[in-house]
């Protein structure tokens, strides 16, 4: 059996996407926050896929997203970039104060 790849997040991003997930503006945006961090935490894409409802190679599209863009790019499609750029610029004040 293949070890279960971590992972690794900052703590500026695992802040965000905590946030995120508590209090993002969708649903889906808060569903891909939540794969990344379980990610983090050493789950299996199957595993995520499960308690997600979502499929495995969504799982995986958003774990790339993230390793190729970082989190600007891992929780949105180009169609909700606008929402998301203005989320991220929220929580990124919300963390400089």
């Amino acid at each position: 059996m293949k070890p279960i790849k971590v992972l690794e997040l900052s703590e500026v991003d695992r802040l965000k996407l905590e946030k995120g997930y508590h209090n993002g503006p969708t649903h889906s945006f808060r569903i891909r926050c939540k794969s990344i961090l379980l990610k983090s935490e050493g789950k299996s894409a199957p595993k995520i896929a499960e308690m997600l409802e979502v499929t495995v190679a969504t799982v995986y599209t958003w774990i790339k997203r993230y390793e190729e863009n970082g989190i600007q790019n891992a929780t949105g499609k180009e169609a909700s970039d606008i929402t998301f750029k203005r989320f991220l610029e929220t929580l990124v004040q919300d963390i400089s104060v």
